[in-house]
């Protein structure tokens, strides 16, 4: 039954996901369009907006209002007479755009006339020599590069942040790293930052306003003590609240999930590293068919919460195995998770270099996936075989037939 319904729930996606493969015809409305790799032609016309998303999207002709994109790499060389809105891993935007563009990506390249703002979210973000920014730029990412003009402001936070052309009025920003001002750097405002160090500035940077490093305080050992303190109490009532609702509202399906972790625990972290890469990748393609976003949403909301409740799962396991016995009460199994959650909790959040949260809870993550999974679907669970009869005591009459 169980893998019935998986069935059904896989058919329904496939039917969500086939009709939204390929584009629809042009039309002087919002056009939509997607696909592995939807494209508008250079010598295209969207006379409205335009709503595209794929593997691999290219929008090389006009889009006369705004421009909704999302997709692994986004190129967009054509004009857009509104606004640039675009999700992707590598995005470059090489066209004029008539409004603001807000983007959000891993790699984002901006070589552009923007009439208004550009607000920017990446690990990389670059706004080239020959872009302009007519009004401000805000910025949330690792690495910023600013080689052309900005109108006004430049606002935000970064890791690193380089400036090597005009601004027109105030830079304020929070670095985790370094500012650098390179020789064609104009601030014609005031510039407010925040950084490890002091500004890095070449020969012929200008200030016209005033300058103020805020230096970040010292923070004494005991306050990094207190503070890793606090934080991991938090998590760790946060846990425990949810284990507490596990265990109260659905006590049988808890005591199963954790039996198939105690059984299979090799079978649970080979299906949780599968449930680990292909959910969000089912999300994706599921979303970027447009009609099924609310499939996306729910399939992605469970795979979060999934994710959270895997410490809750692995610390009922560990308790359920510290506390001994496998038929436990209502109550036991609660004090079984007290135990094992603070144990799993604790242990994840050790403040241990290289990485040690990220593994911990990766394999954690896999195994409490795996073992949902196993639950759900009966694939790979074990069953044990049927016991044979009893035999009869010695002495004993045959049974009758």
């Amino acid at each position: 039954m169980r893998v019935r319904v998986i069935v059904v729930l896989l058919v329904a996606a496939a039917a969500v996901l086939l009709p939204g493969i390929g584009g629809m015809p042009a039309a002087r409305a919002a056009e939509f369009r997607s696909g592995p790799s939807p494209s508008l032609a250079a010598d295209a016309r969207v006379n409205d907006d335009l709503y595209i998303t794929g593997g691999t999207v290219t929008v090389n002709g006009q889009v006369t209002q705004d421009l909704l994109a999302a997709g692994g790499t986004v190129t967009v060389n054509g004009p857009v007479d509104g606004n640039v809105n675009i999700a992707g891993g590598t995005v470059t935007i090489t066209g004029p755009v008539g409004g603001t563009v807000r983007v959000a990506g891993g790699s984002v390249t901006i070589d552009a006339a923007v009439a208004r703002d550009v607000v920017v979210t990446a690990g990389t973000a670059t706004i080239s020599a020959s872009a302009r920014v007519g009004q401000d730029l805000i910025v949330g990412s690792g690495m910023v590069a600013v080689d052309g003009p900005v109108g006004r402001d430049v606002r935000g936070g970064a890791g690193d942040l380089r400036i090597n052309n005009t601004v027109g009025r105030d830079v304020r920003v929070d670095l985790d790293g370094r500012l650098t001002l390179g020789s064609n750097a104009r601030i014609q405002g005031d510039l407010r930052y925040s950084a490890d160090a002091p500004a890095t500035m070449a020969s012929g940077a200008t200030v016209t306003g005033t300058t103020i490093y805020d230096r970040p305080p010292e923070e004494s050992s005991t306050a990094r003590v207190l503070r890793w303190l606090r934080a991991t109490l938090l998590r760790l009532a946060w846990a425990l609240l949810a284990g507490t609702a596990l265990v109260l509202l659905l006590p049988r399906t808890t005591r199963q999930v954790t039996d198939t972790l105690r059984e299979r625990p090799a079978i649970s972290l080979g299906w949780g590293v599968g449930a680990l890469i292909i959910a969000p990748i089912l999300a994706i393609l599921l979303a970027v068919t447009v009609i099924g976003v609310p499939l996306a949403l729910i399939l992605l909301g469970l795979y979060l919460l999934a994710l959270y409740l895997s410490q809750v799962v692995v610390g009922i396991t560990l308790g359920r195995v510290l506390v001994s016995g496998r038929e436990l009460s209502r109550v036991q199994l609660w004090l079984a998770m007290l135990i094992g959650v603070t144990v799993v909790v604790l242990f994840r959040l050790l403040p241990i270099p290289f990485g040690w949260s990220f593994w911990v809870s990766l394999i954690i993550a896999c195994l409490a996936l795996g073992a949902i999974w196993t639950t759900l679907t009966g694939w790979g669970r074990h069953r044990a075989p049927p016991s044979a009869p009893e035999a009869p005591p010695a002495g004993a009459a045959p049974p009758v037939a």
